[in-house]
């Protein structure tokens, strides 16, 4: 069962990027394509063929055929699954047809990466120039309004996991979001929730006001930058303003309202 999304959702940015600044100057999210992600798996998990059987392999093939060419004569349908499933076990093909797939969805899917939580010092360290960037949070409900997609938990998984190929409509959606939304357990601190949208990799689309519920200015931000952010935040009267602060008791970081 998938659990449930967050009401709020951060995405961690570097306000010297310009174009991490649209954000709150264009009010634009940036859905990306996989090839510029940061791990080499992400993405491009391979589906388990060789975990099924011939006689599972030619029931899969026939039904997929059957679904997305049903004038296709019987004949016609068992030839080619044949001559798939001889395909499907020649290791070099395979490889070739897993290439292949990711590329089509590295072209056709764009993906927002976003963070349960606004407090993870990594997650600051890593993606908001060191806690000098800010972060935004968004209000789940608005935003899924305004841009749509697939909002998703990214599974974490300490080995490489077998995705059994989808049996075709619904299990082929299985078996895909499993592809994209899977990465290895060292990347579990991000907590990430994915959105996921068909046809958007590489775009932007525009989000209102409403749309933003906080933003956090980092801990070693600087005056001038924080000037800014705040200029900024002026457009969206509904969002706090928050100061994120270093604990004094812990390894950890503290949220202030902006005095």
């Amino acid at each position: 069962m998938q659990k449930e999304i967050p009401s709020v959702l951060y995405k961690y940015r570097d306000w010297s990027d310009s174009n991490h600044r649209k954000l709150l100057t264009a009010r634009e999210l940036w859905f990306s394509s996989p090839k510029g992600f940061n791990d080499p798996f992400d993405t491009k998990l391979r589906v388990s063929y060789d975990s099924l059987s011939d006689q599972e392999m030619r029931l899969m093939l026939y039904k997929k055929l059957r679904l997305h060419a049903p004038a296709m004569s019987e004949e016609a349908v068992r030839n080619q699954v044949g001559k798939r499933l001889v395909e499907l076990r020649n290791p070099v093909l395979l490889k070739q047809l897993h290439d292949v797939n990711y590329e089509q969805a590295a072209d056709f899917f764009g993906f927002v990466s976003l963070a349960e939580e606004a407090t993870t010092i990594l997650l600051w360290s890593h993606y908001a120039r060191s806690h000098a960037g800010f972060v935004i949070g968004f209000n789940t409900h608005e935003l899924h309004q305004d841009v749509g997609g697939e909002f998703t938990h990214v599974s974490y998984q300490p080995t490489y996991p077998a995705i059994l190929p989808g049996l075709g409509g619904e299990d082929d959606m299985r078996e895909m979001m499993e592809v994209l939304n899977t990465k290895a357990a060292p990347w579990a601190y991000e907590k990430e929730i994915r959105i996921t949208k068909p046809g958007a990799s590489n775009k932007a689309m525009k989000f209102r006001p409403e749309s933003v519920a906080q933003i956090i200015i980092g801990c070693s931000t600087s005056a001038d930058h924080r000037q800014e952010i705040v200029k900024a935040a002026q457009h969206f009267p509904q969002a706090s303003v928050l100061q994120a602060v270093i604990s004094e008791n812990a390894f950890a970081v503290d949220l202030h309202p902006l005095q």
